[in-house]
């Protein structure tokens, strides 16, 4: 699991955060981003942003996916647009653009997330093999 800074609560799914410092939060496993303040992520900050923007949700096992809600200036996923009808699948590491000249975060995954699909070890045979052969443990990325 990563370190995150001491301002990232405990219950934060993902986050979206940009160089300027913008931090949000994601608190749910289905969340809806935009500048309504009934979004359960709110960014008005900018008017690039919809109302009701985009979507990310987490789904039981763990799986991200992105959508546009049919916003006016699109949402955009590492400089793909995100289509209304199926979405993209997001990970931690990926660019966000709300708005074709709308404002830029880097999404991740948050500590709730790792809490509920914590890394499971994967064995790895030793090169000896057979009975006597030892086992190793690596730690596999989130999926």
């Amino acid at each position: 699991q990563p370190l995150f800074p001491p301002e990232v609560s405990e219950e934060a799914f993902a986050l979206l955060r940009n160089s300027d410092g913008e931090l949000y939060e994601f608190p749910e496993m289905r969340n809806v981003v935009g500048r309504s303040a009934a979004c359960t992520v709110c960014v008005s900050a900018s008017q690039a942003v919809s109302n009701k923007h985009c979507s990310v949700d987490i789904d039981r096992e763990g799986k991200s996916s992105i959508r546009d809600l049919g916003s006016r200036n699109g949402t955009f996923l590492n400089e793909k647009r995100v289509p209304q009808d199926s979405g993209f699948v997001i990970s931690s590491g990926d660019a966000v653009r709300l708005g074709a000249d709308g404002p830029t975060y880097l999404f991740e995954f948050g500590p709730a997330y790792y809490a509920r699909w914590p890394q499971e070890p994967e064995r790895v045979r030793g090169s000896g093999g057979g009975a006597g052969g030892r086992r190793r443990w690596r730690r596999l990325r989130p999926r």
